[in-house]
């Protein structure tokens, strides 16, 4: 996944996740491209690694973002760093397609399915690194909160 648009944590968190989703609804590898992120903190000091430790090959699809819509261009890169570019839809406009058994198992616990699916990547992309879990840990001690307190705002 590569980003150039400056925008801010949530943006960039939204980005992320949408990029795990397409990911999963894809069926392919993720590559998080890490050198883009405007923060001091690096992203894997803040949260878990996205992905596989695949690199890019000749097979390689891009994915980049791009402010005119919600479309995707995806560059196939042949072996001398070159593309062969083309648009496709967004892959996930509709949902998610799933097993009638899963869908029905949602349903049960979700009013709009889509909405779980999207939590369960939110979840996921935000998942804090261990040293800011320590983190975490440490000043809720500090500040007297219970394990089972969940969750904490401000």
């Amino acid at each position: 996944m590569h980003f150039d648009l400056g925008c801010g944590l949530g943006c960039q968190l939204h980005h992320r996740m949408t990029c795990v989703a397409l990911s999963y609804a894809m069926k392919l590898p993720l590559i998080h491209d890490l050198s883009v992120w405007p923060y001091a903190k690096q992203w894997n000091e803040a949260f878990k690694q996205l992905g596989s430790n695949c690199s890019r090959n000749s097979q390689t699809i891009v994915v980049e973002w791009r402010a005119t819509g919600p479309v995707l261009k995806v560059s196939r890169l042949k072996g001398n760093g070159s593309g062969i570019e083309e648009i496709k839809p967004f892959p996930l406009a509709n949902g998610f397609i799933v097993s009638r058994s899963i869908a029905i198992l949602i349903n049960n616990v979700h009013d709009d399915p889509f909405l779980w699916w999207a939590g369960q990547f939110a979840k996921y992309t935000m998942r804090l690194s261990d040293s800011q879990e320590l983190l975490v840990q440490r000043e809720r001690l500090k500040i007297g909160l219970r394990e089972s307190v969940h969750p904490i705002f401000g």
